[in-house]
């Protein structure tokens, strides 16, 4: 269509250019969700990890009793500095923070005598892994949760302790 010698296209240009933005748009969005998927992801591979620092920390708590005394850690400091001892001990390396929260807002997780026999996540949301944590124990403690909250870390000496959660 031509109007005084000049030659338009009729809004093609703009309908292009909003189609373009629109298409930039979706693949944007499905990309966020993919890295959100992979942050979830490595997060829960944190937790992992942390867990089992702390489920090793107090086994090594437990069976470092002088004597044949067996016994766990009133708390998170004795973990990293055993006082039962002269010498330093440490069991833990540091007090480590919940990937999800970011904090060291943990749920200790009791034996009925007090001491800490492990610990869980405050945070809300629904795990990705379902299965397949690298040992029976584990298996058997995270397998098929429905939250990060019910992804307890406890070492179960087997002396027939309940456990109670702070």
């Amino acid at each position: 269509m031509k109007f005084n010698g000049k030659k338009y296209s009729n809004g093609f240009s703009y309908f292009s250019v909003l189609f373009v933005v629109v298409l930039i748009g979706l693949a944007l969005s499905g990309a966020s969700v993919i890295l959100q998927f992979q942050l979830q992801r490595q997060k829960e591979q944190q937790l992992l990890f942390i867990g089992k620092q702390y489920i090793s920390a107090i086994d090594s708590y437990y069976n470092a009793g002088p004597g044949a005394v067996f016994e766990y850690p009133k708390t998170i400091a004795e973990l990293l500095r055993d006082p039962r001892y002269p010498n330093i001990k440490h069991h833990l390396r540091k007090p480590w923070l919940d990937p999800f929260t970011m904090k060291s807002d943990w749920v200790l997780i009791r034996t009925n005598k007090g001491g800490i026999a492990g610990i869980a996540s405050q945070a809300k949301g629904t795990p990705i892994k379902q299965a397949g944590f690298g040992n029976e124990a584990l298996d058997r403690l995270l397998e098929d949760k429905t939250s990060y909250q019910q992804w307890r870390f406890i070492y179960d000496q087997g002396d027939e302790e309940e456990f109670l959660i702070d």
